[in-house]
């Protein structure tokens, strides 16, 4: 079988007086429906988003803490030690981040099942294109 290559209209040249370089744009608009979603896209954005939310609010918690020892809080007075707070607030983090990242994948599960009977997400797309020469095979 062989290989027939076809070309696409050349882009239009620039116009005159100073449109020297730049690339002919054209909009391509048209409608997307996503009907699958990746669990490996979904992991790795769940991965980084929960873990610095995490962080964030170990972050607000040690920001607190400090804030309310400057302001006369003595945490003696309650026997607390900054130790006896944190190492919960580590293991919370061990347990918190997986569980959401196991939600997020479950909830792509959700969608993947459901879309597949409904058809998915329609979104309206309007997406500058650069026109160049493409190649098609047959």
């Amino acid at each position: 079988m062989t290989a027939t290559h076809v070309q696409a209209a050349p882009p239009s040249p620039a116009p005159e007086g100073g449109g020297g370089g730049r690339e002919h744009r054209r909009l391509l608009v048209g409608d997307l429906v996503i009907r699958r979603v990746s669990y490996r896209s979904v992991s790795r954005v769940a991965w980084p988003l929960f873990l610095g939310l995490y962080a964030g609010a170990i972050a607000a918690g040690l920001v607190v803490w400090n804030v309310a020892e400057l302001a006369g809080w003595s945490p003696a007075e309650h026997d607390l030690v900054g130790g006896d707070v944190l190492g919960p607030a580590v293991a919370a983090g061990v347990v918190l981040v997986p569980l959401g990242v196991a939600l997020a994948l479950a909830t792509t599960a959700l969608y993947n099942a459901i879309s597949e009977r409904t058809g998915g997400i329609e979104v309206g797309v309007v997406s500058p294109r650069r026109s160049r020469r493409r190649t098609v095979d047959y």
